[in-house]
């Protein structure tokens, strides 16, 4: 409680006292940012909320990365919310997907609400975020929030794609493959495929691998890529049960 009001203070107040420099660059930003997750001590708290009150281009990455070391304490949520919002509303994409996610999944002390994740996901899809239209596309495939329309499914798990994202990449793939909500093409599920693996998806991996093994999409058969594809896929999958 006394970290909240601490934080809350100095807000208000503008913060009048003595500014500390301003952060160098983004990355300073962030690496404060992960010393108050980690820490939670009050002074990387209180230098966040300074950058963040200061203005400037770095303003809405310093409010996100509060919210965001905030959010760790469940006392604090209602000072994450206000801080991520913040940031969410300058600008910051990766703000307004973490409110997304919060109403989605029933973080921050919120319930599971997907029309009110929404909003939220469309700004940070607005602002680039891949993971965000990957959710666009999810809410779209199954009707959370919206009506179920597997043509808007399609075409928000194509730009997800085209920005990166591998499991929007490996659903594209099985859409074309499948004909779901798009006329069936082996051409295109056999690049989306493809492109999830070379991500190091674990799913797409092993499709990949079945694919050099039984020529499914029309790829070109080869054993020897097999069975390496299925020696990194297991490996893949054990280096990301063991992060966990």
């Amino acid at each position: 409680m006394r970290l909240r009001l601490l934080i809350a203070a100095l807000a208000a107040a503008g913060l009048s006292a003595c500014a500390p420099a301003p952060p160098r660059d983004a990355a300073a930003v962030e690496s404060l940012g992960m010393q108050a997750a980690q820490t939670h001590r009050p002074e990387a708290l209180q230098r966040l909320a300074r950058w963040a009150e200061a203005g400037g281009p770095l303003a809405p990455l310093a409010a996100r990365e509060l919210g965001l070391a905030l959010a760790r304490d469940a006392a604090q949520a209602d000072e994450a919310v206000r801080w991520l919002t913040r940031a969410a509303e300058a600008g910051d994409a990766e703000a307004a997907f973490t409110l997304g996610e919060a109403h989605r999944g029933g973080g921050l002390g919120w319930r599971p609400d997907a029309a009110a994740a929404r909003p939220w996901f469309a700004r940070a899809m607005q602002a680039g975020h891949a993971g965000a239209t990957l959710a666009l596309a999810l809410a779209a495939r199954n009707g959370d929030g919206v009506p179920r329309d597997a043509r808007q499914c399609v075409s928000l798990l194509e730009l997800a794609a085209r920005r990166g994202n591998a499991r929007a990449m490996y659903l594209l793939s099985q859409a074309y493959a499948q004909g779901e909500g798009t006329p069936p093409d082996a051409g295109l599920a056999r690049h989306w495929l493809e492109q999830a693996a070379e991500q190091h998806l674990p799913a797409a991996m092993q499709d990949w691998a079945l694919a050099l093994e039984d020529g499914r999409l029309g790829v070109q058969l080869d054993a020897q890529a097999a069975r390496e594809q299925w020696r990194e896929a297991a490996e893949e999958r054990r280096n990301r049960w063991n992060v966990r």
